[in-house]
């Protein structure tokens, strides 16, 4: 290629394809393509009508551009309306195992080719289960800062409120966060690099205890409910299912913290 040649299309490779159609005729490939496979622009049209005849769009095509021609390409082969071929699924395309994934209105769509469906099954259940333990854990982690704030001010953040050990694991975080600049941080407070066992700790400090009996009562009782729903967190977040059985008792023990708080709000 010459050095100030332009990098060939994907428009341009589709046209190479199709032996140069004229207007007229693209435009009813295009319209065919939108009937099969739903509304798209004009370049998804492009991309997807390239992918009907074996243009590797990839080699055009890059991040949230590629990942969502790649979707619409899925979603059609879901639903029966990828292109045929004299009313037979194209060669090679009749094999693509496609999940999707439904959660309150939002689709996802993988195409990925070893997923066992189980997986995409316990996926669509996760989600429905992840924002109790999202929610539970900041919900601690909440609790702390308003307790501790209240009694020292916003200067609390150091030994002895806050134990040697609890410190240590913050920065330890904050060095790991720190070697990929290129992901997004957690939060302004070092409170968001704590794990919910540096919370526990903070919370049963000999020093700190007493402020937080009042609220959640017997020591041993609260952190045991603490520990259990965290179980069930750890296993969400290493994508793994828990089993109906988890999953309630999880709800309950959930709704057993939020009620006590509601009682207790008063105090905090």
């Amino acid at each position: 290629m010459a050095p100030n040649a332009k990098k060939p299309t994907l428009r341009a490779a589709l046209l190479e394809k199709l032996k140069n159609p004229d207007r007229r005729r693209l435009h009813e490939l295009a319209k065919a393509a939108r009937k099969r496979y739903g509304p798209m622009s004009k370049d998804e049209t492009y991309a997807v009508l390239a992918d009907e005849h074996d243009i590797p769009v990839h080699k055009f095509l890059v991040g949230d551009d590629l990942t969502r021609v790649r979707g619409i390409i899925a979603a059609g082969a879901a639903t029966g309306r990828a292109a045929t071929t004299n009313g037979r699924q194209r060669p090679g395309k009749a094999q693509a195992v496609v999940k999707e994934i439904v959660i309150d209105g939002a689709r996802f769509v993988t195409d990925d080719p070893i997923l066992p469906p189980q997986v995409a099954d316990d996926a669509k259940r996760m989600a429905g289960v992840y924002p109790l333990t999202y929610v539970f854990e900041n919900s601690v982690r909440e609790l702390v800062v308003r307790v501790m704030q209240k009694k020292y001010g916003t200067d609390w953040w150091r030994q002895p409120m806050v134990p040697r050990s609890v410190l240590r694991n913050v920065e330890a975080n904050k060095r790991n966060e720190a070697s990929i600049p290129w992901h997004g941080s957690r939060g302004t407070h070092d409170i968001h690099y704590t794990t919910i066992d540096d919370l526990i700790t903070i919370i049963n400090a000999n020093l700190n205890w007493p402020l937080f009996q009042p609220i959640l009562g017997n020591q041993n009782a609260i952190q045991f409910l603490i520990q259990v729903i965290e179980r069930s967190r750890h296993t969400i977040a290493h994508h793994n299912p828990l089993s109906p059985d988890d999953v309630t008792a999880l709800k309950v023990n959930v709704r057993a913290w939020q009620k006590l708080l509601r009682e207790r709000k008063h105090l905090i």
